[in-house]
Formats: structure tokens, sequence, C-alpha cells
């Protein structure tokens, strides 16, 4: 049997998917990917711009996930904010 690989934009339901697979390709797991993302910055990233998902019967196996420089820019000044007085 032919199994079908999709390529799509991601939608709020594959974000369990694109976390699972992002973890199991941390460093610490053997994998190149060292710094993860929330639940919360996956959906920040998807309401910017459309992410990209590969399927294979449902199963994610790849993501493409990017963000733009104004948003990138509001999540770096908002990071500075909450840890400025840390230092």
């Amino acid at each position: 049997m032919s199994r079908s690989i999709i390529i799509k934009a991601a939608t709020p339901n594959d974000i369990n998917g694109i976390i699972k697979l992002e973890a199991a390709n941390q460093n610490s797991q053997g994998g190149a990917l060292s710094g993860d993302l929330t639940t919360q910055q996956i959906q920040e990233m998807m309401a910017d711009m459309p992410q990209i998902v590969t399927t294979i019967d449902n199963e994610i196996i790849g993501f493409l996930l990017t963000i733009s420089e104004t948003v990138n820019n509001k999540r770096k000044a908002t990071y500075c904010r909450r840890h400025e007085y840390i230092l």
C-alpha cells in the first residue's frame, strides 16, 4: 500500500505533533535542534504567518516554522522587559 506524503499549512490541530517531533529531535536526544518552543509560541507564529508541516498517515514527520521580524522583535522586547531586573 502506498503512503501519501502531504505538505500543508499547519493548523492548531498540528501543534502537539510539532512539539512531539521537536522534542524527539533535541540535541539531548541525538538530534540537531537546540531550542524548544512552547504551544503558546507556536500559536503566536501561526497567527503571524503560515507555518508548514509534512505528514504521512496524519503523523507529522516534518515542520518548517518561521516568524516575521516584527513579531520576533516584539518577543525579544517582552523577554527583555521580563528579565531586566534579574541583572
